[in-house]
């Protein structure tokens, strides 16, 4: 019998400097929800006060929030970068006031800090301190999560839903997954060879596959290997224009395996591994430039990102960088911001900014 229908409300809180990632955790909900759903009958309702919060003047408006979307959520995800937010009257900002009301109510909180860099150029000193008094005082009170990309936030993130939901219909009547059966648990009558497995008499109309077990080569990559090649796969269907997401993945994987010339990614030799950093740096260098021609707007900010973190382990500041820049490429017209270079010019910045990266590496 089909379990009872089932609505999972998780609300998204975050200053306004972290909307890309509010759109990751977006995307991975959508995607638990078009693979789960209809097999599970529960399904994720995600909120974001932007988008569900509706009009009301009874209360001040984080009251407001709080009461439609906070205090009857099942989960909060929140996420901070270089804004902790707007004070709210009764805390610094409003999505500390949101995570501290949900640990208050034993509601569960998946708190993620983002380590991305460089941070932006306009950001907020006094923001920065108190943020960094909050993530101090959250670290040691539970567990809390850092992130250095937002490829590796949603792979994190997709990790973290798939067990709390696991846990979720775990404990819902019907769905906790039955032991598999031991060899002797099973009988078979009749000409259909019906089985009745167990004590509980689970039955099944067709005998169970055996599948074959292929041991791993001597040498195979470890689990460590195995995380960053599925890291690898992950920033290049980030990047990869034109599919959906579950289409890019399915592409780059069996990119890889065919590669490789293994039915499976864990039968990859360790020796390999050099060849395939090699290869996804080419993929991605490819990806990237085709985004200049269909997707400029996310290439050009992948320029400009790319631009500012090798700027700030160099230590290089704009003030006294970017004349530079402008006099060995013998520009007309020194620049002062990545954001107004025509497409020519700001490859032209990025090739030298990453040519004197690598030589101060």
């Amino acid at each position: 019998m089909k379990p009872k229908s089932q609505i999972i409300r998780i609300t998204l809180c975050a200053p306004g400097d972290v909307s890309k990632e509010v759109t990751i955790l977006e995307q991975v909900i959508a995607e638990w929800n078009h693979l789960h759903w209809d097999a599970t009958n529960c399904g994720i309702k995600s909120r974001h006060w932007r988008a569900d919060a509706t009009p009301d003047m009874s209360d001040r408006p984080q009251g407001i929030i709080n009461q439609q979307l906070i205090d009857d959520a099942d989960l909060i995800v929140a996420v901070f970068w270089s804004r902790f937010g707007t004070p709210t009257g009764k805390a610094s900002s409003g999505t500390e006031e949101e995570v501290r009301r949900a640990i208050a109510a034993k509601t569960r909180v998946f708190l993620y800090f983002s380590d991305l860099e460089p941070l932006p150029s306009d950001v907020d000193e006094a923001q920065l301190a108190r943020l960094h008094r909050f993530r101090e005082e959250m670290q040691p009170s539970g567990l809390a999560w850092r992130f250095r990309s937002r490829a590796q936030l949603r792979s994190e993130f997709g990790k973290h839903l798939a067990k709390y939901m696991d846990e979720k219909l775990a404990k819902r009547g019907g769905t906790k997954a039955r032991r598999k059966p031991t060899a002797s648990a099973i009988n078979q009558s009749g000409s259909g060879n019906t089985q009745v497995v167990g004590d509980h008499n689970t039955i099944y109309q067709k005998p169970p596959v055996i599948r074959q077990v292929v041991p791993l080569p001597e040498g195979s990559i470890t689990p460590d290997e195995q995380k960053q090649i599925t890291e690898w796969i992950e920033e290049l269907a980030e990047f990869t224009t034109g599919k959906t997401r579950g289409e890019a993945f399915a592409m780059w994987w069996k990119r890889l395996t065919k590669k490789c010339k293994v039915a499976k990614y864990q039968q990859i030799l360790s020796i390999e591994m050099p060849e395939l950093e090699r290869w996804h740096k080419t993929q991605l260098v490819i990806l990237k430039s085709e985004r200049k021609t269909s997707a400029p707007e996310m290439w050009r900010n992948d320029r400009i990102t790319a631009i500012k973190a090798s700027m700030g382990r160099m230590g290089r500041s704009k003030e006294d960088y970017y004349p530079e820049l402008s006099d060995r490429l013998n520009m007309k017209r020194a620049f002062t911001s990545l954001k107004k270079l025509t497409k020519t010019d700001l490859e032209r910045v990025y090739r030298m900014v990453m040519s004197d990266a690598r030589k101060t590496a």
